[in-house]
């Protein structure tokens, strides 16, 4: 066995195997054990121990995790987005639930969400960021070569009603 750059590794190393699958959709607690000396010519011997006898092991360490329920897989959520899209304004996007300010409403819905801004000056705000992939129609057509731009602080908007900027 080798490192990254291989190298000969020259610690021992441990691997934890197991014989059983992790429940689906349920709490699986591992339990790691040490079976040193515990073998014999193969076969495993401790104490001279019978088929049946109890036997007591050491936990080296434990812990639990869990196994998402295949409706939350990513296919489960790909599944998912085709349902009946009425709360959802006709929209096949994973969306915040509805607020009751119209202002906000209208940002939310065209994608946009509230980012941390840290301005050239020091100062720190928040602005809306929308993606380049926005989940709507895009129906604005501008010639970007007539765009006389020198700078990204050009292209920043400040929305006076809101305080905020829009980048």
């Amino acid at each position: 066995m080798t490192d990254i750059e291989d190298d000969p590794i020259s610690e021992p190393l441990a691997v934890i195997m197991s014989n059983r699958l992790p429940l689906r959709g349920g709490k699986t607690t591992v339990y790691l054990v040490s079976l040193e000396n515990a073998y014999d010519n193969g076969t495993f011997n401790y104490h001279d121990a019978e088929a049946e006898d109890y036997i007591r092991l050491i936990t080296l360490k434990h812990w639990s995790f869990s196994c998402i329920d295949p409706e939350n897989s990513f296919m489960g959520l790909l599944k998912a987005l085709n349902r009946n899209l009425t709360n959802y304004n006709g929209q096949a996007t994973l969306r915040l639930p509805k607020r009751d300010n119209p202002n906000l409403e209208t940002y939310l819905s065209q994608g946009n969400v509230p980012l941390p801004h840290y301005l050239r000056q020091g100062g720190k705000t928040f602005s809306w960021y929308r993606s380049p992939l926005p989940p709507a129609e895009n129906t604005t057509s501008v010639d970007l070569s007539q765009l006389s731009v020198r700078s990204g602080d050009q292209l920043i908007y400040y929305n006076t009603n809101q305080g905020m900027f829009d980048v």
